[in-house]
């Protein structure tokens, strides 16, 4: 075919699509109109009364189990982990050693600490060499200075009496006045040396006691008497200051730690009832009862903190199991409700009276997931439609 015949069956062809296309168009709506009728026409509408049920309120809230005052050891100083005293699961007594941890930096610390405590007991002690030496100078100027006291007086005792020149007297007097100069000059040195050791051995005493008390942080000890639950290192590893070494509880004792998204921590009340289930027991339920409520919001998980503890049985010593919780709020017997998916938006229900479809607002009670308690406008024989059915 020509190239020109091409082009025109081609433009043709274009023309005939895009009045389909339009035509099409305006039947769609048409069509989706005819078709929502069609579909509604066939939906019923349910209807439903109310009825009387037990309701209860609860909050839901997901946490693990802790051992009651646990406390987490720390490593107080570098070093390597030479020896573990006790195993995880075993028990503790207050004060018992738990690790040892060798630091070849502590150790020469402290031997240089000793080192120099030794130095500064032998400078401040009976037979000090630098006392000593400071003692006989200032014993020497003392002789020097009585035996020149007693030229003075005699000399001058002379000179009175005018049988002796006064340039004579001048040499005597001066050497008076040098030896008494140079005995002040060796007491206020002895004075000095003697404060200044004594203040290096304070401060050596000082260096050493700490070196010694860091040297006691290398020995790791339980605080209380409990059950060493878990330990993150072994022997051989080294380890960094602060980092956590082990996790020590009470025997038989446990805390449930539980979060409560912000939205209902103000409906957690000390005392509230609680129902735990932990997925190693599969459905049994233990009972516990709210102690304490934590202040401070979690701000990355949105959260607050509640503890419970177990009324009744108590689960083995096992900790840092995961639980799934039920805190009560409140239980009505006879509450008259309704299932919740019949609410339109947050107070109002749709009821049928007089052959009519109208849409009121209700009071609502309690409520759970499932179901929620009507106060006022609705009876048993009100016919309540489940146009979300």
């Amino acid at each position: 075919m020509p190239k020109t015949l091409n082009y025109l069956h081609s433009k043709n062809m274009m023309k005939i699509t895009r009045k389909l296309n339009n035509r099409s168009k305006k039947y769609i709506p048409l069509y989706a109109l005819l078709m929502g009728i069609l579909l509604s026409c066939g939906k019923k509408e349910k209807i439903l009364n109310l009825e009387k049920r037990t309701l209860v309120e609860t909050v839901y809230a997901s946490g693990s189990i802790v051992p009651k005052n646990e406390y987490k050891v720390y490593a107080l100083g570098d070093g390597i982990i030479t020896k573990e005293f006790v195993k995880e699961g075993e028990e503790v007594k207050a004060g018992q050693a738990l690790f040892n941890i060798k630091s070849e930096t502590q150790k020469a610390r402290l031997e240089s600490a000793k080192t120099n405590l030794n130095i500064a007991e032998q400078n401040i002690g009976y037979n000090s060499p630098i006392l000593n030496e400071a003692q006989i100078a200032l014993r020497t100027a003392q002789i020097k200075f009585q035996q020149d006291s007693l030229n003075f007086i005699r000399y001058k005792n002379v000179f009175e009496a005018k049988a002796m020149s006064t340039s004579e007297f001048d040499k005597v007097k001066l050497t008076y006045e040098l030896s008494r100069n140079e005995l002040k000059a060796r007491a206020e040195t002895y004075r000095k040396i003697r404060n200044q050791i004594s203040a290096e051995y304070q401060n050596a005493l000082s260096q050493y006691r700490i070196s010694a008390e860091d040297e006691s942080n290398y020995l790791i000890s339980s605080r209380i008497d409990g059950i060493l639950y878990k330990v993150f290192f072994k022997e051989g590893e080294l380890i960094r200051k602060s980092e956590r070494i082990a996790i020590i509880g009470e025997k038989n004792q446990f805390v449930i730690e539980l979060n409560i998204d912000e939205t209902d921590i103000a409906k957690i009340k000390i005392g509230q009832e609680v129902w735990i289930k932990i997925d190693v027991f599969g459905d049994k339920i233990f009972k516990a009862k709210i102690n304490k409520i934590y202040p401070q919001i979690n701000p990355t998980e949105q959260s607050f903190q509640v503890d419970a503890i177990f009324e009744g049985e108590v689960p083995l010593s096992l900790s840092g199991l995961s639980v799934e919780a039920n805190i009560l709020i409140q239980k009505k017997e006879g509450a008259w409700v309704i299932p919740k998916r019949l609410l339109v938006g947050k107070d109002s229900v749709w009821v049928r009276k007089e052959g009519k479809k109208q849409k009121i607002k209700i009071q609502k009670g309690i409520e759970n997931y499932d179901f929620v308690e009507i106060m006022d406008k609705l009876d048993a024989q009100t016919e309540i439609l489940d146009i979300n059915d």
